[in-house]
């Protein structure tokens, strides 16, 4: 896996030190979550995560991606997981007895402080071209009397212990398990 470039880690800190004055702007000094970067992730499924361990939350990016796509993904992605971490530091996992949602109301109010639009998932990675390489068959060939699909190992656990049907679009007919990819 590639390191990312290392002027795209200085941009990386400082958007995170830019979301981190806004953050005391809003809530005071000296209260924004603490933070730990690497750049360890290589999903194609995950643009960047967040866990809070010991008070101290800990983003990781991906520096293929982080290479390939630049100012877009510190953008997006960074402030996302950053909005992720605002949440959770501030509010915690529960409000009033409900659980705080992932990307439920308290993330978007966060994601909106910081200028994204706070969805759970971002179009950025779509052409990339090191999530089209990371692509691959899920692993579960169905089929119906028209066509041939591939299934995730959920969906095909589902299917497995009976807890669901699928349908093909087209033809209506039921899925049937053929062959693991």
């Amino acid at each position: 896996m590639k390191a990312p470039f290392k002027y795209l880690v200085n941009d990386v800190n400082s958007k995170i030190a830019e979301l981190k004055k806004i953050t005391e702007e809003r809530y005071g000094k000296g209260t924004a979550p603490k933070i730990h970067i690497s750049y360890e992730l290589n999903s194609a499924n995950a643009l960047g995560t967040h866990i809070r361990k010991d008070n101290i939350h800990y983003l990781n990016f991906n520096p293929e991606l982080l290479n390939e796509l630049k100012d877009t993904y510190i953008n997006e992605v960074v402030t996302h997981e950053y909005a992720h971490a605002c949440v959770v530091h501030y509010l915690g996992y529960y409000k009033n007895g409900k659980r705080v949602m992932p990307h439920g109301r308290e993330f978007k109010s966060f994601c909106y402080g910081f200028g994204i639009d706070g969805k759970a998932t971002t179009k950025i990675a779509i052409n990339s071209k090191v999530t089209k390489q990371r692509k691959r068959r899920r692993g579960y060939i169905y089929v119906c009397d028209c066509n041939e699909y591939d299934l995730s190992a959920i969906r095909h656990n589902r299917v497995q212990k009976e807890n669901a049907v699928y349908r093909c679009k087209q033809c209506k007919g039921s899925l049937t398990f053929k062959k693991k990819a």
